[in-house]
């Protein structure tokens, strides 16, 4: 399970950074980045650390 803390941080980092972030799905929770492939929310947490736009521990950067 995502900590919900975590999420926050990825998708406001991801926003600040000027992505375009929306969530989709009315069961399981699931974003689209851009238009593209839809991602679950540890796979937007992924993104986020991966750009340097946050850390593991979930700090922004």
């Amino acid at each position: 399970m995502t900590d919900p803390e975590l999420l926050i941080v990825a998708v406001d980092g991801l926003r600040d950074a000027g992505h375009t972030i929306e969530s989709i799905g009315d069961d399981l929770m699931l974003w689209q980045v851009e238009g593209g492939t839809a991602l679950t929310d540890d796979d937007l947490i992924a993104l986020a650390i991966r750009m340097g736009l946050m850390d593991e521990s979930g700090m922004a950067r």
